[in-house]
């Protein structure tokens, strides 16, 4: 594959070479003529042009101002693409709805991005995403196992995540020091727990995971101001234990008994 430019270190690009992959990603996220689609960080276009076949449009955000000309001109024969010259942390997502999502996203910024996604979850409905291996198997635990993180927790809450396939670094130019995941990612028909406020349940496990390597106690009484005898009182979890350490129905529980003494 002909690379535009040399990919730039502290944009942390590593522009995926295979196409075979690519279709294979495409053809994942299950695009009909009628439906839009997000490409985060479209890069060289090795996926955009293949969005394109299929998709009713295409919003292909990229932040460097380099390759936003070379997608111009590498996808001039397509009129359903729209390419973005800007930060996917800064986008705005207000006017849009029901889209499907892809994107190899730089890995120094997965974390960031999956936040934002989770942000603004009523903006989309099914995501293909391409991460470094250790995040993609936080997303891929189930609700019944510890959970690890405050993404596994609300990805779960919201979402369904399988694999689609393991990518070598070789598929990348330049190889990266990790190897990447694909993952499809379909938003559920309702959140888990109906009978939850899910604004305040996100601030309680925000709140637990403030300090992750204190106890969950230590950090409900810290930045919630919990009485300790309030706590010591929930037998139903230990809470001497880490927030990590949770499955998605201990959060349930706990978030639940909060909800009951305290207004947040």
């Amino acid at each position: 594959m002909q690379l535009p430019l040399k990919p730039k270190k502290k944009l942390s690009q590593f522009f995926l070479t295979s196409e075979k992959i690519a279709q294979i990603l495409v053809k994942a996220l299950q695009i009909n003529s009628e439906e839009e689609v997000l490409e985060i960080g479209a890069g060289t276009g090795v996926l955009t042009k293949y969005l394109c076949q299929y998709a009713k449009r295409v919003y292909a955000v990229e932040i460097d101002i380099d390759l936003v000309w070379f997608l111009e001109d590498l996808t001039r024969q397509f009129n359903n693409l729209v390419v973005v010259n800007a930060d996917i942390l800064q986008f705005n997502w207000q006017n849009y709805q029901n889209l499907k999502i892809i994107g190899n996203l730089p890995y120094h910024l997965s974390s960031k991005i999956l936040a934002t996604l989770i942000d603004n979850i009523n903006s989309w409905q099914m995501a293909v995403l391409t991460l470094d291996e250790n995040v993609a198997l936080k997303l891929l635990k189930k609700p019944e196992e510890p959970q690890g993180s405050i993404l596994t927790v609300l990805f779960n809450l919201y979402t369904e995540c399988k694999k689609i396939l393991r990518i070598s670094p070789n598929k990348f130019y330049p190889s990266p020091n990790v190897t990447s995941i694909a993952l499809l990612i379909k938003k559920r028909s309702r959140p888990l727990f109906n009978d939850l406020n899910y604004q305040k349940f996100e601030q309680i496990i925000r709140t637990v995971f403030r300090q992750p390597r204190k106890t969950i106690a230590n950090n409900l009484t810290m930045f919630l101001k919990l009485p300790k005898h309030l706590l010591t009182s929930f037998t139903v979890i230990n809470l001497s234990r880490r927030a990590e350490d949770l499955t998605l129905d201990e959060f349930y529980k706990l978030a639940k008994y909060i909800l009951q003494i305290i207004k947040l």
